[in-house]
């Protein structure tokens, strides 16, 4: 099990590639790197102004690692896979540019035949996505801020676990507060995983509250329904019971109609707390 959303994505963007050639857009499973040859390789050396060989050499490699140290967030490894390839589409044939197909319509090449971790891409799932926070003294309303799961309104505590950090004053202010392990909130994850052609879904929501501290755990898996699964939307009460909790989720829903298929994917019923947490599709 893959237990790093960076690693994650990059095995993702390893095991399937968008090739370009000087003709059309080519989905295939095989990476460009040292050792292969081809028309893709042809247009991307004349993307990058080097000699048009058709051999991935090392000219190739290292102007194929310095357009990915300009172009951020890219991996530079020297390797053209899929985050790399829609990156020189955008820049050097935005008309050609495509949405990642998923990995169901993607068809064998000729040329490109798949590497063979292109069929092993659905044992890299299930994903764990897990942080924790703190509530001392120092953060106001303790009994409100152990169930900002994500952040509240007032002064936008929270844990960060759905939304991950929505701006950098945000993480200066609580970032000592709160850990994410992967460095993203599930919703960050899931969204990503739809941007890169999954049907995402998610199961296994554990949290653990002690007296100031809460951990939680989730686990991001291949659809089963054939629904892409967008994220998760929580509303809770810490005194007014089950049916205060039940009434925020129904203001909730009606004031984001664009969340469709609202689904229970966790609740917590414990003395002085109801928390709700349904997942949608948009």
């Amino acid at each position: 099990m893959v237990h790093n959303f960076s690693d994650w994505l990059l095995i993702k963007e390893n095991a399937l590639s968008d090739i370009v050639d000087d003709i059309d857009l080519v989905r295939a499973g095989r990476l460009l790197k040292p050792g292969r040859s081809g028309k893709a390789i042809q247009q991307i050396q004349r993307w990058l102004s080097v000699p048009e060989s058709g051999e991935y050499d090392t000219i190739t490699q290292n102007a194929v690692k310095k357009f990915q140290s300009q172009t951020p967030p890219l991996e530079v490894d020297g390797i053209v896979g899929k985050l790399t390839i829609a990156q020189l589409l955008a820049k050097f044939d935005p008309d050609r540019f495509e949405d990642v197909e998923s990995v169901e319509n993607i068809q064998d090449s000729p040329e490109f035949e798949p590497d063979p971790v292109t069929n092993e891409l659905d044992l890299k799932l299930p994903m764990t996505i897990s942080g924790s926070f703190i509530v001392d003294d120092s953060v106001p309303h303790h009994g409100d801020a152990m169930h900002s799961f994500d952040r509240r309104k007032s002064d936008k505590f929270g844990g960060r676990m759905l939304n991950g950090w929505e701006s950098e004053e945000a993480k200066r202010k609580w970032g000592r507060y709160v850990k994410l392990d992967q460095g993203v909130g599930i919703n960050q994850a899931m969204q990503q995983l739809v941007a890169l052609g999954y049907k995402p879904d998610v199961k296994d929501i554990k949290i653990q509250m002690d007296k100031n501290r809460v951990k939680w755990s989730a686990q991001i898996v291949k659809s089963r329904d054939g629904k892409k699964w967008d994220g998760l939307m929580t509303r809770g009460s810490a005194g007014g019971g089950k049916a205060n909790a039940q009434n925020q989720i129904e203001v909730m829903k009606r004031s984001n109609p664009e969340k469709k298929n609202w689904t229970l994917a966790h609740e917590i019923d414990r003395p002085g707390l109801n928390q709700i947490f349904l997942k949608y599709t948009l």
